[in-house]
């Protein structure tokens, strides 16, 4: 497990290829974004293998955006596991 911290708009490049990154703040959620290759399947973790879609999540500019509250997760591919751990907003000046 590694565990990082990042702020609106960083970015964790996995892989040469997979872009995750931490696009704001909405209430109780943060807003990940996953860029990954047409071929890399990317779900919201509470998606039970029965329940999963047929079609992939919807890109927006070969971004998938996905709202999650903390300690829900989104797996990308087979083996990777992005979950909020902590969301924590830090003031201005």
């Amino acid at each position: 497990m590694l565990i990082l911290t990042r702020k609106i708009d960083q970015t964790i490049v996995i892989g040469g290829n997979i872009i995750v990154s931490v696009d704001g703040f909405e209430e109780n959620e943060t807003i990940v974004g996953v860029t990954a290759p047409d071929d890399v399947t990317i779900i919201p973790e509470e998606l039970s293998a029965e329940n999963r879609p047929q079609a992939p999540l919807t890109k927006v500019e070969g971004k998938v955006v996905l709202p999650r509250k903390l300690y829900e997760a989104v797996l990308i591919g087979r083996d990777i596991i992005v979950t909020i751990l902590e969301k924590k907003t830090i003031g201005q000046g």
